[in-house]
């Protein structure tokens, strides 16, 4: 592959300024784009790479994308120097870098980042067909000027239905089982990382090797790797050994963005062998019961285990807090409260309906009771002679007072 030098113009438009990374699928440039005199990423597509996949279909689904935590794709160039793709130039500094800097991050800033990384995952894998990033990792996440996060570097070979059988390479320590593509690989990477660890004493880019070549590490390499393949086969190597060669998918990048988590919550680099990670909660950091379980089944070893693409992951961190054992505790008491509250509602409408029933129904009592006893005294008494009787003496007490006043001489003859 011919590589790029200070100066060198591609297609008139973008010169190279310098090198600022170098990954599996390519080398990447800081360039200016002389018409806009704007700074842009430059990306050369490795050759190896260029050769396995459909480059047009997936740089134009690439070019598509337009998330607020994603660099977006400009332009898509071939020629006969090589493969590149222009994008955003996002300054800043990478997570790795503010790691070794800072050291760890609290939880509260981490989530922060975890959302919006969670975002960027949603959208990504909600595309059809999805759109796998494959190389999450502290180097490829960008903290900006504003204290946000960008996801960039994406490889070539990304947008693909189903799973993909192969990647273009392997980042020790932050690559999920499923994307070693078998043990005596995942042997030789983690052997080759940790010499070059001991003998540079940090992680370094260098670490992620394309499958070419590893097919070309020296023969005494290998020799050393298969002693190891075969310790690691006897120890407890037989609980990822399985998931080798699987091939990766939206649940890959979900492993791998939790490794990314660990690093930055613990300020240690995770272990390339799957089986000497120590879980975040012994890690004596100030983590909450909520977030070591959702960071825990992230990096579960089984894919089938994790949370299966951004849009699960991203609901689970944003309720992570009701993943904690005090807060579910609390939401038990207040659910028996609210039960209680309902059921004391219930027996307080239907005390209240009963004792409205025994009103109506003692008024009603009464009402007919009286009436009763009315009719009763009724049959005791004989009021139509009462009133004939009442009528006689009324009569009579008429005539006598007429036959006074006529006594008296009121009356004139006629």
């Amino acid at each position: 592959m011919q590589y790029l030098t200070r100066g060198t113009i591609i297609e008139n438009t973008y010169e190279i300024m310098e090198e600022i990374g170098s990954g599996g699928g390519g080398i990447i440039f800081k360039a200016k784009h002389l018409r806009l005199q704007t700074d842009v990423v430059v990306k050369k597509i490795k050759d190896e790479v260029r050769e396995k996949v459909e480059i047009r279909q997936e740089a134009d689904i690439l070019k598509k994308l337009k998330h607020p935590y994603l660099p977006r794709v400009y332009d898509f160039i071939e020629t006969q120097d090589g493969v590149y793709t222009v994008m955003d130039f996002i300054s800043g500094e990478s997570l790795d870098a503010a790691v070794k800097r800072h050291g760890k991050f609290s939880q509260k800033q981490v989530k922060k980042w975890a959302v919006q990384l969670g975002e960027a995952l949603d959208y990504l894998h909600s595309q059809r067909p999805p759109i796998i990033h494959s190389d999450i990792k502290p180097a490829n996440i960008m903290i900006t000027n504003e204290g946000n996060v960008c996801l960039i570097d994406f490889n070539i070979s990304l947008a693909m239905g189903g799973q993909m059988e192969s990647a273009v390479g392997i980042s020790a320590g932050f690559s999920p089982p499923e994307q070693y593509r078998d043990s005596e690989i995942y042997a030789r990477i983690t052997h080759n990382y940790t010499i070059r660890k001991s003998d540079h004493g940090e992680w370094e880019e260098k670490t992620k090797l394309l499958w070419e070549d590893i097919e070309e590490e020296k023969t005494e390499l290998l020799l050393q790797a298969e002693d190891k393949t075969h310790t690691a086969i006897n120890s407890d190597f037989s609980q990822y050994i399985q998931y080798f060669g699987q091939g990766i998918d939206t649940r890959s990048d979900i492993y791998s963005l939790g490794i990314t988590f660990y690093y930055v919550l613990t300020g240690i680099e995770p272990p390339a062998e799957f089986d000497q990670r120590i879980p975040v909660t012994q890690m004596g950091v100030s983590v909450s019961e909520g977030c070591g379980i959702v960071l825990e089944k992230m990096m579960e070893l089984s894919p089938a285990d994790r949370y299966q693409n951004g849009g699960e992951f991203l609901q689970a961190v944003r309720n992570c807090h009701k993943l904690d054992s005090r807060y579910q505790a609390m939401h038990r008491k207040l659910t028996f409260l609210r039960i209680a509250s309902l059921v004391s509602l219930a027996f307080g409408i239907v005390t209240v309906f009963i004792g409205l029933y025994k009103i109506r129904f003692d008024k009603n009592s009464n009402y007919y009771r009286t009436v009763h006893e009315a009719q009763e005294v009724m049959k005791l008494y004989d009021f139509e002679e009462a009133d004939r009787q009442q009528m006689l003496e009324n009569i009579d007490r008429d005539y006598t007072k007429m036959q006074e006043l006529k006594d008296g001489g009121c009356f004139l003859d006629q």
